[in-house]
């Protein structure tokens, strides 16, 4: 956002206030429906309110876009949780793994995801869903992190290849070069900032993953896409700005 001012616009709006939304979408080159109820565990406490923000406030901007600005691209960001709790066999997770939520929020994830995938179908939209990685829970749990600057190249791919991204599905993450668990991230913001950072731990969540790393192929051969900025560079960096800006 802060590097092109004059490109972006970050629209701060109720997803559930769907009378709110076609003005404004219209006229935009591209939407990227980031808006969400983003944790399990809250999901897990007010699962209404999960599937209202999630499930029906993505539908709530479909159905803006469609109407008011169908041909532009509608990138939404996705979740590694629609695939439930996997099997703890070490591999990379492709798109053509079946999706299993097992959490309120996976449910509601997923509708969205299924809804976004299906407008593209049904109504010749230019969707797009891109499953991104994440990393939570105990010391042991392993993801694979990408850089926020590596996320945002991705989606400027996929808005400039539409014709080739459109009604597709995409796991986004760092891929097996870049997969961590927490205790490595924990001992490596310690040694960045000379300080380790303290934590606790607590009991096990429903739809946990222990493990989950992103096969990044198919966004690899249809985009030519791939993470360029390690791990402990982006973290380094993070760091920097942090301090930076307090």
């Amino acid at each position: 956002m802060t590097r092109y001012p004059n490109r972006t616009s970050f629209i701060k709006e109720d997803v559930r206030n769907a009378s709110a939304l076609p003005e404004h979408v219209r006229g935009q080159d591209a939407i990227l429906h980031l808006a969400g109820q983003v944790a399990v565990t809250t999901s897990l406490v007010d699962p209404g309110t999960d599937f209202d923000v999630n499930a029906r406030g993505t539908l709530n901007m479909l159905e803006a876009v469609r109407l008011h600005n169908h041909d532009a691209p509608f990138l939404f960001a996705s979740t590694n949780k629609v695939y439930g709790k996997l099997d703890e066999n070490n591999s990379a997770c492709k798109e053509t793994q079946p999706i299993d939520f097992h959490s309120p929020y996976g449910c509601s994830k997923g509708a969205a995801d299924q809804y976004v995938r299906d407008y593209a179908r049904c109504f010749h939209m230019n969707t797009v869903v891109l499953r991104q990685s994440c990393i939570y829970g105990d010391v042991t749990q392993v993801r694979d992190l990408p850089d926020a600057r590596d996320l945002s190249a991705l989606y400027a791919i996929a808005i400039d290849k539409i014709g080739i991204t459109r009604g597709e599905i995409y796991n986004v993450g760092g891929g097996a070069e870049n997969q961590r668990n927490l205790l490595e991230v924990i001992d490596q913001i310690g040694e960045l900032t000379g300080r380790k950072p303290q934590f606790s731990h607590s009991d096990w969540r429903e739809g946990d993953q222990k493990f989950y790393v992103s096969d990044i192929t198919k966004a690899n051969n249809d985009l030519g896409w791939t993470p360029q900025i390690p791990f402990e560079r982006g973290l380094r960096e993070l760091i920097s700005w942090a301090k930076s800006v307090n």
